[in-house]
C-alpha cells in the first residue's frame, strides 16, 4: 500500500489560499455539455451612409497628377487613389456588417457569472484577474504535493480541462526541457548557440509526453548543425527517435500547417522541412542573439521561416527557451523580455471578450492590429499590479499573453462545453521504444535527401515531385 504524500506548502500560503477560495464562491457555468454553439451573427439595419460607397467623379491630384476618385458618400471628405478604391470601401463597410451589438455580445459571451455586473470592462477584467491567481495556485499545489487542495482549486473553479503553467518557473516540463539544454550547451561558443536553437526548434514542435520521458531519462540524443544543415549524424537520431516512438504517438499532438503549399502537408516529411528550414539560418540567428535589440531582431528573422510565421506561435517557444539558457550570458535579453511580446490566437479571443469586441482583424496578418493587441497587453499588465501574488506581477508581457491564452480556453469552456475536453494526463508512465529496423533508417534518409535538395525550396507546388514519406502515417 503506498503512503500518502506529504505536501511541503507553507501554512501560511494555505490558508491565503483557502480564504481567496471562500471569497470566490460559486462559479457559474454551462451545464448542458457539447451542445451549445455560437451561433450566427445577427444581421444589422445600417443607415445607407453607412453602406453606400460609389465612385462620384474622378480628378487628378498629387505631385505624380494620379487619377483619385471622389466618393458619393457624404462621410467621406478626403480623395482615394484609384488603386485604393477598393480597400477604401471594403474598410468603410466590413466592420459595420461584422460587428454586434455590444449588448449582443455581452447576453452571449459575457455571461460567466449572472448574478454579477458584466457591463463594464473593469467586470470582465476582475474576473480574468481571479482566474489568473486561480491558476497559479494550482500550479503551486502542485508543485508542493498538496493533493487535497489541488483538488479543492480544481473543484470550485471547475479546471477540468487541461491547462498549462504560466509560470515557467513553476512549469515541470519547462524545468526538464532546461536541464537537457544546459547539458549540452556551451556558453559562449558560437556554434553550440546555433546547436542550441535547432534543439529547442526540435523539441518544442515534437512535444508529447513520451518526448519530455526521453528527455527526462536522458535518452533525447543532442542535434547539431553543420554548414546550414542538420549534420548527417544528428538526421539518423532524429530517425530513430521518429521510429522509436511509432511515429503516431510522436504526432498525436502536432497540427499540421495549413498554409504550406509543398507537399507533403503531415507526417515526419513536414517536421523534416522544417528543421532542414530553420537549419539553413541557425548560424545567422546565433549571430543575431548576440547584437543589440536581439529579441526583436531573431524573432523577425524566425518569422520569415517557412512554417514559423502567422502570430509567431512557435517563434515565440524559442525565444523564450533561449533567453532561459542564455541569460547569464546575455542580460540585456532578460530586460528585453519585459515589454516584448506577440499575441497568438487564445489571448486575441480573451481581449476581444475583455474589450466587448466579437473580433479584430483576428484572422488576418496585419502589424497594425497586433500592435494594438500588444498594447492592450500591457493595459492588462498593468492591471495585474492589483494581485498580492509577486509571481504575476512580475510577469513579463509574454508572460501576460500565456495568461489570456489560458484564459481564452478556460472561458469557452465554462460558456459553452463545446468540443474536445482535454484532462491533465499523468507523467507516471512506462517509456516504450520499439526497435529501429535498418530498411525503415534508410528509408527515412530519402525525406532528408529530398528536403534538402535546394531546387524543392523554388518548385510551386503543382511541380511538387512525388514524396518519399508518404508511407510514413
Amino acid at each position: 500500500m503506498k503512503k500518502a504524500r506529504m505536501g511541503t506548502m507553507s501554512a501560511e500560503m494555505k490558508e491565503m489560499i483557502e480564504k481567496k477560495l471562500v471569497l470566490l464562491g460559486e462559479v457559474w457555468r454551462y451545464k448542458r455539455p457539447h451542445k451549445k454553439g455560437a451561433g450566427l451573427v445577427p444581421a444589422r439595419v445600417l443607415d445607407p451612409e453607412d453602406l453606400v460607397h460609389e465612385k462620384k467623379e474622378t480628378v487628378r491630384s498629387g505631385q505624380a497628377n494620379r487619377p483619385h476618385v471622389r466618393c458619393s458618400n457624404p462621410k467621406c471628405t478626403e480623395l482615394i487613389r484609384g488603386d485604393k478604391w477598393e480597400t477604401h470601401v471594403l474598410k468603410m463597410t466590413s466592420d459595420h456588417h461584422l460587428q454586434e451589438q455590444a449588448e449582443d455580445v455581452l447576453q452571449r459571451l459575457c455571461n460567466i457569472a449572472p448574478a454579477a455586473d458584466w457591463d463594464t470592462k473593469k467586470s470582465r477584467m476582475d474576473r480574468i484577474l481571479t482566474f489568473v491567481e486561480m491558476r497559479h495556485f494550482l500550479a503551486l499545489a502542485r508543485q508542493h504535493d498538496e493533493i487535497e487542495l489541488m483538488q479543492k482549486i480544481s473543484d470550485a473553479n471547475h479546471f477540468k480541462i487541461r491547462l498549462t503553467n504560466m509560470v515557467r518557473a513553476t512549469d515541470p516540463t519547462s524545468a526538464m526541457l532546461f536541464k537537457h539544454y544546459k547539458e549540452h550547451y556551451l556558453p559562449g561558443d558560437a556554434d553550440s548557440l546555433a546547436d542550441l536553437l535547432i534543439n529547442i526548434v526540435w523539441l518544442r514542435n515534437t512535444m508529447s509526453k513520451q518526448v519530455v520521458k526521453m528527455v527526462e531519462k536522458g535518452k533525447m540524443p543532442w542535434l547539431r548543425v553543420k554548414a546550414g544543415r542538420l549534420d548527417p549524424d544528428s538526421q539518423r537520431a532524429a530517425d530513430t527517435v521518429f521510429l522509436q516512438l511509432g511515429g503516431k504517438v510522436f504526432f498525436e499532438a502536432v497540427q499540421p500547417m495549413k498554409t504550406r503549399s509543398k507537399a507533403p502537408r503531415h507526417g515526419y516529411g513536414e517536421l523534416v522541412s522544417e528543421i532542414v528550414s530553420f537549419a539553413r539560418k541557425a548560424a545567422q540567428l546565433a549571430d543575431l542573439w548576440r547584437s543589440e535589440n536581439a529579441v526583436e531582431k531573431v524573432a523577425n528573422e524566425i518569422r520569415t521561416i517557412s512554417g514559423f510565421g502567422g502570430k509567431g506561435f512557435r517563434m515565440k517557444e524559442i525565444v523564450l527557451d533561449a533567453a532561459e539558457i542564455t541569460s547569464s550570458e546575455y542580460p540585456t535579453i532578460t530586460d528585453q523580455l519585459v515589454d516584448w511580446s506577440v499575441v497568438g490566437p487564445g489571448p486575441r479571443r480573451t481581449l476581444n471578450w475583455l474589450n466587448n469586441r466579437r473580433w479584430l482583424d483576428n484572422e488576418q496578418e496585419s502589424f497594425r492590429v497586433e500592435a494594438t493587441y500588444v498594447e492592450e497587453l500591457r493595459e492588462f499588465k498593468a492591471f495585474l499590479q492589483k494581485t498580492e501574488i509577486e509571481e504575476l506581477r512580475s510577469l513579463n508581457l509574454l508572460g501576460v499573453q500565456f495568461a489570456l491564452c489560458e484564459a481564452s480556453k478556460y472561458i469557452f469552456y465554462l460558456e459553452t462545453e463545446h468540443g474536445t475536453i482535454y484532462r491533465p494526463s499523468t507523467r507516471d508512465f512506462e517509456l516504450f521504444l520499439n526497435e529501429v529496423p535498418k530498411a525503415d533508417m534508410n528509408r527515412l534518409k530519402a525525406i532528408w535527401l529530398y528536403w534538402e535538395d535546394d531546387r524543392c525550396e523554388d518548385l510551386p507546388a503543382e511541380e511538387d515531385q512525388p514524396h518519399p514519406d508518404m508511407f510514413v502515417v
